[in-house]
Order: structure tokens, then sequence, then C-alpha cells
């Protein structure tokens, strides 16, 4: 049986980490950032985003536009032709643990959060989710 099975390779070094940072606010406007870290990349090392969030999120509350902003800071990597293993900071407790759950009882979360992981999945990122004060 040995003899039938395909050779693998395992690397010795394991390959390093993206660190994505994310954030939402509400005071003054709502607004969303991202900054990511790539270490395999040959171009701008921190490349960063910001924006003001679209008028359907506005009346939103702080958890969802965290989620929010985590889900563009997925895309915002896929725009970089970032993959492999990543970590995803975020400074809200809820929004980091519905994410690492995959679900939240508002609708307008579980779409976002949904949206993230299928966003990781289709493009080979293995998201790691932090929170960061």
């Amino acid at each position: 049986m040995l003899p039938r099975l395909r050779e693998r390779k395992i690397a010795l070094q394991p390959p390093k980490n993206n660190v994505v940072y994310s954030n939402a606010s509400g005071g003054g406007g709502v607004s969303t950032g991202t900054m990511i870290v790539r270490f395999d990349a040959k171009g701008p090392r921190y490349p960063a985003f910001s924006s003001h969030a679209t008028t359907w999120c506005a009346s939103e509350n702080i958890y969802v536009l965290e989620i929010l902003a985590a889900c563009m800071s997925a895309l915002h990597l896929t725009q970089l032709k970032g993959t492999g293993p990543t970590i995803f900071f975020i400074d809200n407790e809820a929004a980091a643990s519905a994410l690492v759950r995959g679900n939240a009882d508002n609708e307008i979360a579980r779409l976002l959060i949904g949206s993230f992981w299928r966003i990781c999945i289709q493009n080979n990122i293995t998201p790691w989710i932090e929170r960061v004060s």
C-alpha cells in the first residue's frame, strides 16, 4: 500500500502570516478602514484603505460596522493577491466572536459574516481572528 501513496512535501519553514487590521467608526459619520501587512508582497508593504460606509449601513451599530470592516479587509487582501495564513485583528469583541462562530442574531451581520468566509474560502485565505485593544 505504501508505494501507491502520492508523495507529499512539507515545508520546514512555515509560511509567514499576512496581518490585517480593520476598524470602523460611527462618530462624525460612519467610516471604515483597513491596513494590511503582507510578507510575500513585492510592492508597498503596508497598503491601507479608508472610506465612508455606504448609506445602507449608516444606521447600524458599531458591532455590524466592525464586521463590515473585517469583510472589506478580506476583500482588500484578495485585491492585493494575498493568500495563505492571515491574522485579522478586530477591536470589537462581539464582532470578533461572531466572525469566529460564523453566525449572528442580526441579519445584516449574518450576511456579512457569510461574505467574509466566502471571500476567504474562494481566495485560499486561512483566517485567524484576534481581538486587539
